[in-house]
């Protein structure tokens, strides 16, 4: 059971063994008088189900794509995220090893003497410490993120980015 829109202009809903049931055009609304009413009722309702799942499928794959890109933009690898929030894990788990490695960078090596040779360490207090987003944080910007308003998904990607580096400096 699907619908069929026409060249005319017209929206046909057919079942499965090809019955037209119903024909919306400029002209009106036409209804085969061969089927039940609740048959066409439900023949409308599948199809209208089955397109709305296809809508909503491409609307977030078309989000995830949009991150995947902002990702690959700045040098970030996708793995193999298939959804926003795989990719926001992904993003996560890079920005973390980044930092990581720029702490490493950073510490400030202490000289001190051991049977009268140097010996170089970083002292306990001063090495970095990565903190990610809990699970409450990732919440509290998924909250601020609505699809219908002037967000952008590089707009979420930056909050998310804000909040890791608000943590971790």
């Amino acid at each position: 059971m699907n619908h069929t829109p026409e060249s005319t202009g017209s929206i046909q809903f057919v079942m499965g063994d090809s019955t037209e049931v119903l024909r919306i055009s400029r002209d009106g609304i036409t209804v085969n008088p061969d089927v039940p009413i609740d048959e066409i009722a439900q023949t409308v309702l599948e199809a209208l189900d089955k397109n709305i799942q296809v809508l909503v499928q491409r609307a977030v794959e078309a989000e995830r794509n949009k991150v995947a890109q902002w990702m690959m933009a700045r040098g970030y690898a996708t793995g193999h995220g298939d959804t926003v929030e795989d990719l926001l894990k992904e993003l996560e788990l890079t920005v973390r090893e980044e930092e990581r490695e720029l702490c490493a960078q950073q510490k400030p090596w202490v000289k001190t003497y051991s049977g009268g040779k140097p010996n170089y360490t970083v002292p306990e207090e001063q090495t970095c410490q990565w903190q990610g987003l809990t699970d409450e944080e990732i919440a509290e910007v998924r909250h601020l993120y609505d699809g219908t308003a002037g967000w952008t998904i590089e707009r979420f990607a930056r909050q998310i980015e804000a909040k890791l580096k608000e943590k971790n400096t």
